[in-house]
């Protein structure tokens, strides 16, 4: 899973486009490099807490583990069939009103 060589991460970073997902194949590769933690902080400009966390997410899952999640948003309160029923509302009572 986790057996790249660093050279091989450091050739994944410059294919890169997404300029975050490029720092963080950077750190690891650094990481493999036998860098310590505070050393690629300070060498990509990030704190040493981000450097830990993706290399352990890359140990865990590999390289899917340097992708970028998904934020997590506030919970919606209303269930699927209500959801429906709110949009069809608004869609209903709206085509007839005129703006300013």
């Amino acid at each position: 899973m986790n057996t790249h060589t660093s050279a091989e991460l450091f050739k994944f970073a410059k294919s890169e486009k997404d300029a975050r997902k490029k720092i963080r194949y950077l750190a690891v590769a650094h990481y493999r490099d036998n860098h310590n933690k505070t050393q690629i902080a300070a060498m990509l400009h990030v704190s040493r807490r981000m450097v830990n966390e993706w290399v352990k997410r890359y140990l865990n899952e590999g390289l899917t583990g340097l992708d970028a999640k998904k934020p997590i948003g506030k919970r919606c309160y209303l269930n699927d069939a209500q959801q429906t029923q709110l949009f069809q509302y608004i869609e209903k009572y709206s085509q007839n009103r005129q703006r300013w």
